[in-house]
């Protein structure tokens, strides 16, 4: 995030699936979405789960 287009980065307060929102409540669409990400989205409910448990 440091190389984020625009002025600043933004500061994620929580992401899921395709989507991420700030600190500010914005939500974005990641269409990056780097590393596991990318193939399994974010924040998967089983894996949440899993690691709740």
């Amino acid at each position: 995030m440091a190389k984020w287009a625009g002025a600043f980065p933004p500061f994620v307060r929580e992401a899921r699936g395709a989507e991420f929102f700030d600190v500010d409540g914005h939500r974005y669409i990641d269409l990056c979405l780097g590393d596991t990400g990318a193939m399994t989205g974010h924040s998967p409910a089983a894996t949440v789960s899993a690691v709740e448990q």
